[in-house]
């Protein structure tokens, strides 16, 4: 892709839970503009981790933005960034979500989930952070991981780590899915090979609107930017590429 066709854009970047702005730096090039959110550091959280504040939070902020606007979000960030999209698509030109779930169709499930994010919060709370990273990283979730970042704790606030488990939880998350079938504008789904769970979900999201596509990453798990990066910043520059007069 020309790098004047790369500059059209303004690409806004959602972390995953634990991740920062400077974890995109090795993945897009300079030439590509973009804003990078933290969402977790000392440096300044959201008000809110409510999926739904935190959708208006960025469409806030990105108003006041260059456009064209595409807004890319990784896991976490994937879901803020489907609820910031649902919440003023005329607001973005296109949405890229890598990783991230629709939301959950049962009471079961949502109990499960439930538990299982507060345990993790009150352990983000207290336990030692080496532990407690090489925990979070032994998850089923990143068992394919090719790299799995350092994290230093003073980078992050503990309370904002705990509150986004607790109201950003995907329990508390409504199941987005009519509401991504109307959706006007074109959205680029990617998931890894690896990554069983997120793929299936990749496949079910394309399926509910046809201005959604998807691409599924050879040998990356859920991290897929990370895992594969050269396949990933192709799959990116091609969508922009398709963006190009709309």
């Amino acid at each position: 892709m020309k790098a004047k066709e790369d500059s059209l854009f303004t690409l806004h970047c959602l972390p995953g839970f634990l991740g920062q702005s400077r974890d995109w730096d090795s993945i897009l090039p300079m030439r590509i503009n973009r804003y990078c959110y933290d969402f977790f550091s000392h440096r300044g959280t959201p008000p809110s981790f409510d999926l739904f504040d935190l959708g208006e939070w960025i469409n806030t902020r990105a108003a006041g933005m260059p456009n064209p606007r595409v807004l890319m979000g990784y896991s976490f960030g994937g879901r803020v960034a489907l609820h910031a999209l649902i919440q003023n698509s005329k607001l973005w030109t296109a949405g890229i979500i890598v990783s991230a779930h629709l939301g959950l169709q049962n009471s079961m499930e949502r109990q499960s989930r439930r538990l299982s994010d507060l345990a993790w919060a009150e352990r983000f709370l207290k336990d030692d952070w080496g532990s407690l990273r090489d925990d979070w990283n032994s998850q089923p979730l990143f068992r394919f991981a090719s790299v799995q970042a350092e994290k230093c704790e003073f980078e992050y606030s503990r309370f904002a780590l705990s509150h986004a488990l607790q109201a950003g939880s995907l329990a508390n998350q409504k199941d987005l899915r009519a509401e991504l079938s109307l959706l006007e504008l074109p959205l680029l789904w990617i998931s890894g090979e690896q990554d069983a769970r997120f793929e299936k979900l990749m496949r079910e999201a394309v399926a509910l609107n046809p201005r959604f596509q998807g691409r599924c990453v050879s040998g990356a798990g859920h991290r897929v930017p990370w895992d594969q990066s050269d396949a990933f910043r192709q799959i990116l520059f091609d969508f922009l590429q398709s963006l190009v007069g709309i």
